[in-house]
């Protein structure tokens, strides 16, 4: 009986290391806009080496959960520049993000496109005829 005891303590001081390494660590924050300081929801967060992603919630907060490692956080959301940070993960993390307006004044256009609507026949949804103009 003895030798089952000792022998059972013996497994279970080989298995415990090696579930310890597979715990997931927490990478969280808030995303905010840099303009107007207000919390930024449905802001795109996205953890590119292992394909994780979530979007952040009303208040601008997110949660991911990862591996240890190098890790690539990209945040985004529309009408902002996005933001992207290379970083070694070892315990958990705070990332908290301002994002900038995008400009678009910077932006050049050559044309636009104007779509007109035909339709074919009464029965059918129609087509777009495509026109560019300077």
């Amino acid at each position: 009986m003895k030798a089952h005891l000792i022998f059972f303590l013996f497994c279970i001081n080989l298995i415990l290391p090696f579930q310890g390494q597979a715990q997931l660590i927490s990478v969280s924050g808030f995303v905010k806009s840099q303009q107007t300081g207000k919390a930024k929801g449905n802001a795109s967060v996205f953890e590119s080496v292992s394909g994780v992603g979530t979007i952040t919630n009303s208040e601008g907060y997110y949660r991911l959960l990862l591996n240890q490692g190098q890790q690539k956080l990209e945040i985004s959301s529309s009408g902002f520049d996005s933001y992207s940070s290379t970083f070694k993960l070892v315990n958990d993390t705070i990332i908290s993000v301002e994002l900038a307006p995008h400009n678009l004044s910077q932006e050049k256009t050559e044309g636009t496109k104007v779509l007109k609507f035909e339709p074919y026949a009464a029965s059918d949804t129609g087509k777009a005829i495509g026109n560019i103009t300077k």
